[in-house]
């Protein structure tokens, strides 16, 4: 990709001048949104019983960072307990993922847990797994509610760059166009040594 960097304004794109950032390096160091999105796989849980409930795979983009999020509208257990839930990459728990989600009885809790993983240019596979200790419960899977998505959310080292020139952007030239009194030197100007005072 080649080009400058350019803004939309009055429905134009136009260059910004003196942002001393190519197109290539903005597009680098912007996050480019989510990439992947996954519904829901599974609603009940038994027992004791490990619950693959959502999956999604896409390749990765080595240098890239990215939000593994899975949120549930509502999740209603048969009893008091504890809800366990990991995150897995190509079937493997990623160290640090568990979580421990205590649902009330006869109540509705939401959830919504979010990971940062960072890319390596290789497909994986992201797996929400989750355990109900000691009960049974129920996950609520509206698709606009309860979901699974990936979000690329920038590089994990931005690319350096020249910083911007505010003063090149700013800066005006004074010519004779647009002048209510031409100053000397420009077209209708009296001639001579110079205008009087007044």
């Amino acid at each position: 990709m080649a080009g400058v960097l350019k803004a939309k304004v009055g429905g134009q794109w136009v260059p910004i001048i003196g942002s001393g950032m190519s197109a290539e390096v903005a597009r680098w160091n912007s996050a480019w949104g989510v990439v992947a999105t996954a519904s829901l796989t599974a609603t009940n849980l038994p027992t004791d019983t490990a619950v693959t409930v959502a999956s999604l795979s896409f390749q990765t983009v080595a240098g890239r960072r990215y939000r593994v999020a899975f949120a549930g509208r509502a999740v209603a257990a048969s009893a008091a307990c504890y809800v366990r839930i990991n995150l897995l990459v190509n079937g493997t728990p990623v160290s640090g993922s568990e979580v421990l989600k205590y649902l009330p009885s006869t109540h509705y809790e939401a959830v919504l847990y979010e990971w940062l993983l960072s890319g390596d240019g290789l497909t994986k596979t992201f797996t929400i797994r989750c355990t109900v200790i000691g009960a049974s419960a129920t996950i609520y899977g509206e698709p606009e509610l309860s979901r699974f998505y990936v979000e690329d959310v920038g590089p994990v080292t931005p690319s350096a760059v020249a910083p911007p020139n505010p003063t090149a952007s700013r800066r005006r030239t004074r010519g004779c166009a647009g002048r209510r009194s031409p100053r000397p030197g420009c077209a209708g100007a009296p001639s001579g040594p110079g205008r009087p005072r007044r």
